[in-house]
């Protein structure tokens, strides 16, 4: 397992980390998750949703990943949680963290006082994101699990067999979280149902997981509306505005280019520039229920086609093929190219507040989806709805219950007393409140900058809330969450299992980016591209393929 861009959250000034806090969480979505139901929701009942009714946003969200907005941080937060779950036992967990490690918890009053209010001892092991893969592999080959285990299974490099490991050794939670058998755990129930319906925390007819909740609303365009203003200011409506965009915003004597990329992102052809094409999300189902790869689609051909006469006209960045994602993060703050695709996520937590420590001319936003003709309904590649799930070793019915307790307190909601508490660390010991209410760190070593990574166990439904100018962030943010939200298909693999794409993926989707990147930058002919899908197709696509379709097929 390698964890990839999605869980960089890196921590910025004050607005930065606060956001990081809230946005890289969820909260109440007011209307009744309207997701299009899936195969998978006919045979399994997934828990039922009961929102939490807390501080009503300044803008409400919906089922469709639309976050609620929260220009400031709710006053006179409401407890969530009535009575310790815990049992006075010891409680052990494995998960990581971004950051570096909290302060041990005997020099850790906020992780105390969790504690208190859980009436148990929560003993985290937290590994570095880094590290943790390694980490992972020994604890699960091992006979020694903890109560609590985290594992993401969204990135390039799922862990091999986890079907198998899940039903081995944990426990299949259907029984004690299906339909409204959830409601003993309200802030459980409150998340929306496409957080049930992320990678790895259902298959076949089981719950397995409890999910980190993530809006599927996960990654988007980017641009530099200061440095767009020079050329007209009007976002981009098809790809031949794009491309007369970059062509115009690029200026290699002034150290700028209309747009930019990693060495990890093969130039966005499979995201960014398939979405505008209007590929399908990694699968397309056709009417006989045959899966149809993205590699394998003209949408995916004239993407490749397009990248590469944008590369020939030198509209990229030259470190493209070869800056890692924090260097091309970086670039792209300070203004080095005008356009940029990353996580939705990056806006709140890095974006938006390193863009306002460079100055009020600097101003970064998402951009709307569009498609390449500019007619009809664009498309957006909606996201997994989870970052990772926590699962739960085999144990005895009681001792579940009291896990399961615990969890649903580290869930609670944003605006919720426990919340607070989890997030910002002790009033006057590691915070503030602004005559605004919101929670400001009372020094450089706060816990607000350096929390317990409680919430890579699980945590609230996601909300957009942001202290760096909060109602200007509040007006940008929620326009375009709705259009992508309109826009937005899913990948119709979603929840089903396939051995051969967790052993295979990260080696097969790697040789395709290679040779996607060779193509787009002149090394390859554009002919190579059939040989390529076809080499992904006989060392291990064709087999992903067939046991999807079965998965889908026995699941519906």
């Amino acid at each position: 397992m390698q964890m990839d861009r999605r869980s960089v959250l890196r921590v910025g000034a004050i607005g930065g980390l606060t956001s990081l806090v809230a946005s890289c969480s969820p909260v109440p979505a007011p209307a009744a998750p309207s997701v299009a139901a899936t195969p998978m929701q006919q045979s399994l009942h997934l828990p039922s949703y009961m929102p939490f009714s807390g501080p009503p946003p300044d803008q409400p969200g919906n089922g469709q990943g639309v976050q609620p907005v929260y220009i400031h941080y709710p006053k006179n937060p409401v407890k969530s949680v009535s009575a310790p779950p815990g049992k006075g036992s010891q409680i052990s967990a494995l998960t990581n963290t971004v950051n570096a490690p909290p302060a041990p918890m005997d020099q850790n009053p906020a992780w105390q006082a969790v504690n208190k209010q859980l009436g148990s001892t929560l003993n985290i092991n937290v590994v570095a994101a880094s590290d943790y893969p390694a980490k992972l592999a020994t604890v699960m080959a091992g006979n020694d699990l903890p109560d609590l285990l985290y594992i993401y299974q969204g990135g390039p490099s799922p862990v091999p067999n986890l079907l198998q490991f899940l039903q081995s050794r944990c426990v299949d939670l259907t029984p004690y979280i299906s339909g409204d058998a959830v409601k003993d755990y309200p802030n459980l129930a409150n998340f929306p149902t496409y957080n049930w319906q992320g990678t790895g925390t259902t298959y076949g007819s089981s719950i397995w997981g409890i999910p980190i909740p993530r809006s599927v609303l996960a990654s988007s365009m980017y641009v530099h509306q200061e440095l767009l203003d020079t050329v007209g200011g009007a976002l981009p409506k098809s790809s031949d505005e794009f491309k007369r965009l970059l062509v115009g915003l690029t200026r290699p004597q002034e150290n700028q280019w209309g747009i930019g990329s990693s060495s990890t992102q093969a130039f966005f052809v499979s995201s960014m520039f398939l979405q505008i094409f209007g590929g399908p999300n990694n699968w397309r189902q056709d009417s006989s229920g045959k899966l149809i790869k993205d590699y394998e689609t003209e949408e995916f051909k004239a993407a490749v086609g397009y990248v590469r006469d944008l590369v020939q006209a030198g509209v990229f960045h030259p470190n493209s093929a070869s800056a890692g994602v924090l260097g091309a993060d970086g670039d792209f703050t300070a203004g080095r190219y005008a356009f940029y695709y990353s996580t939705w996520l990056a806006l709140s937590t890095v974006f938006w507040p390193q863009a306002a420590r460079l100055g009020p001319s600097v101003r970064i936003r998402g951009v709307d989806p569009f498609g390449a003709d500019g007619k009809g309904k664009p498309i957006f590649f909606l996201g997994i709805g989870n970052f990772g799930n926590t699962y739960v070793p085999k144990a005895s019915p009681d001792r579940v219950k009291e896990l399961l307790g615990v969890l649903n307190y580290v869930a609670a909601p944003f605006g919720a007393q426990e919340q607070m508490l989890m997030s910002y660390g002790l009033p006057e010991v590691d915070y503030t409140i602004s005559p605004d209410g919101d929670p400001l760190p009372m020094a450089a070593n706060s816990y607000v900058y350096n929390p317990v990574p409680f919430r890579y166990l699980t945590q609230y439904p996601g909300v957009q809330y942001n202290t760096t100018n909060p109602a200007d962030y509040a007006a940008l943010v929620h326009p375009t969450e709705l259009a992508m939200a309109a826009a937005g298909i899913q990948d119709p693999t979603l929840s089903v299992y396939s051995p051969s794409f967790a052993n295979l993926n990260a080696s097969l989707k790697q040789a395709v980016n290679d040779g996607v990147s060779d193509i787009v930058q002149g090394r390859r002919p554009f002919s190579d591209l059939d040989g390529i899908v076809g080499t992904w197709r006989s060392n291990g696509g064709e087999t992903i393929r067939q046991e999807y379709q079965s998965a889908l097929a026995a699941r519906g």
